[in-house]
């Protein structure tokens, strides 16, 4: 173990014995070559271990257990697994207002609003082109002179009209 990664863990598991087997070992080895290290493990034990060192323990009071216990188990059992984890960013991702959704959403909106409003238009002139040439072709097959005149005599409308009724 190197000076830095014993410095890293000396102040915290360390001193608390709260390291593995293995890490223990390899700190005491480099403990044992290195005076450096050494002189910080002495200077942490006088400075964070031996104030507290003296105290006497406290036991909680009842009501603080009883508001933890009901707090841990208010709480929702966690779920493991990658299947878990991939439902979570799932939902996530699709049930939480993102303002660059709302914006893309919005700005695409925009777009189909504009290309059907166009697209209609251009819709709308073709059709009335191909229904004068439509016009003008029944008219011509009902041998009727008058294309877009008004009504006729007995009111049924212009001899397409009439041709159809």
């Amino acid at each position: 173990m190197k000076c830095k990664n014993l410095k890293k863990y000396l102040l915290t598991d360390y001193l608390d014995n709260q390291m593995t087997v293995r890490e223990e070992r390899e700190a005491a080895a480099h403990l044992a070559e290195c005076p450096q290290c050494q002189q910080l493990l002495r200077e942490a034990r006088i400075k964070s271990v031996a104030p507290l060192s003296d105290l006497s323990p406290q036991e909680p009071p009842v009501y603080l257990w009883h508001r933890i216990r009901l707090e841990i188990e208010s709480r929702p059992a966690p779920r493991f697994g990658w299947l878990a984890d991939f439902v979570t960013n799932i939902q996530n991702a699709f049930f939480m207002p993102r303002p660059v959704f709302v914006l893309s959403s919005f700005a695409t909106l925009l777009v189909m609003v504009g290309l059907f409003i166009n697209l209609n238009g251009v819709w709308i002139k073709g059709h009335e082109e191909n229904g004068k040439d439509s016009i003008s072709y029944l008219s011509f097959l009902s041998g009727a002179a008058e294309l877009s005149g008004g009504e006729t005599e007995n009111g049924l409308g212009t001899s397409i009209e009439q041709y159809f009724l």
